[in-house]
């Protein structure tokens, strides 16, 4: 388990400088974000797992095994629905 802070979460934004919607997902952040929504988050515990697809973010993000199936014209870390129901199971 990991327990989030603040400077992780800044440490860990894409590299245009924001969140994505899916990694804000996987560490229980509701679509779109409000204000505040760090504050809220730090102190949570997560996920090794979790904690590595944010993380992911910053460079290249970790894709589900599922990409080389979906047949979706969605890139697969966005709004494709089969994406977003495996990062329901975290």
């Amino acid at each position: 388990m990991y327990r989030i802070t603040l400077e992780w979460i800044a440490n860990n934004k894409t590299k245009n400088g924001g969140y994505k919607r899916v990694q804000l997902q996987a560490i229980g952040v509701s679509w779109p974000p409000t204000q505040g929504w760090p504050r809220r988050v730090a102190g949570r515990e997560i996920s090794l797992e979790q904690k590595q697809f944010f993380e992911s973010f910053k460079s290249t993000p970790l894709l589900p095994k599922i990409v080389d199936t979906c047949l979706c014209n969605v890139l697969p870390w966005e709004d494709c629905e089969h994406t977003m129901s495996l990062f329901a199971e975290l």
